[in-house]
């Protein structure tokens, strides 16, 4: 089975950013969850593109992986025929999701 390739986009890259340097900063004890946790969802993406499950308040094919160690959700796009996942963003499960 071929490996879909995982493309973060930017508006995802700051807000990761953003979360991942907040992480560093306030959970000492588990400095790199927020990383790592991040690492295995694309890890798990590629190979599975429709694990998150489609998010039904949109009228997109917009898909949502919770993280549920970190609190975190990956909002993104397959695209089937580019063989691509496009991370589109990444936020807080606290976070509105009106504005995807």
């Amino acid at each position: 089975m071929k490996h879909y390739r995982v493309m973060v986009l930017e508006r995802a890259k700051r807000e990761y950013a953003v979360a991942n340097t907040w992480w560093r900063i306030n959970r000492l004890a588990a400095p790199n969850m927020l990383r790592d946790e991040f690492r295995a969802a694309k890890e798990l993406l590629a190979r599975i593109p429709e694990a998150g499950h489609i998010d039904q308040s949109k009228n997109t094919e917009i898909r949502c992986l919770l993280l549920p160690g970190v609190r975190y959700a990956v909002f993104y796009r397959v695209e089937h025929a580019a063989q691509e996942i496009h991370i589109a963003a990444f936020w807080h499960l606290s976070r509105e999701t009106t504005r995807l």
